[in-house]
């Protein structure tokens, strides 16, 4: 696959500049049954950067969509957009205001072709302002319209769509699940809670040992093994973990 990001300059700016539908609505609510589009979670600090993953998953064939994305512009900061190879040829970003990421994606490759493929589509690197105040910053699907997700055939095709977002958390306060403290749930995290719980870490793995306990009995097992990996999927939040309720 290839990306070409900033190519065909009049096509994306004609694009991108159309005007949202007067009739957009509310994205569909997530169903992981069908096919959806979401967006991951992380828990970080006051001045920490941290990134957000979109994905696709379910696909059931799909040549192009846009879709907007909007977060709080007074506490978070859009540093980098980094475009993924998993799905689509050709996937362009353009911010529509300073609250609003616009990603427009496209089969570009293959006209006459949809992509069935799932996976990540991007990545969003935000900055957290060092006077967010402690709690949840959603980053969320907003303007939605159904003609923005069409096959190669101009048919529409529906998807659902589960946002995601940033916690903020107090200075001194932990990040469950966050294992190698990174700012993210990362597959890096369900290794080293394994590895603890093999009783196999090491002290220049560098991990925080009172994150990996996300079900809160003092102990690192399988069930904290089992909590992170599907944390880490997006199966679960971390507000849902044990240890948060």
């Amino acid at each position: 696959m290839k990306i070409r990001i900033g190519s065909l300059i009049l096509a994306i700016c004609m694009s991108l500049c159309l005007t949202v539908s007067a009739v957009a609505q509310t994205p569909p609510a997530l169903d992981t049954d069908k096919p959806n589009v979401t967006i991951s979670t992380a828990a970080a600090r006051p001045g920490d950067t941290v990134r957000l993953t979109v994905s696709l998953q379910n696909n059931p064939g799909v040549w192009g969509m846009r879709f907007y994305i909007g977060y709080d512009n007074a506490n978070l900061t859009v540093t980098d957009r980094t475009a993924s190879t998993d799905v689509f040829e050709e996937i362009m970003f353009s911010p529509a205001d300073k609250t609003v990421e616009t990603i427009l994606c496209e089969n570009s490759g293959a006209l006459d072709a949809n992509t069935t493929a799932n996976g990540q589509i991007a990545v969003l690197t935000f900055q957290i302002s060092e006077n967010a105040q402690p709690g949840f910053y959603p980053v969320e699907f907003v303007n939605y319209d159904p003609n923005d997700f069409f096959d190669c055939n101009f048919k529409n095709v529906a998807f659902t769509f589960g946002s995601g977002g940033i916690t903020v958390l107090p200075d001194g306060e932990t990040a469950y699940g966050d294992v190698n403290g990174d700012g993210r749930y990362t597959a890096t995290d369900s290794m080293f809670i394994r590895l603890i719980v093999a009783e196999l870490d090491q002290p220049s793995h560098n991990m925080d040992y009172a994150a990996a306990d996300v079900n809160g009995d003092g102990r690192y097992t399988a069930a904290d093994t089992m909590y992170i990996r599907r944390l880490v999927a997006e199966l679960i939040t971390a507000d849902q973990l044990p240890v948060n309720q």
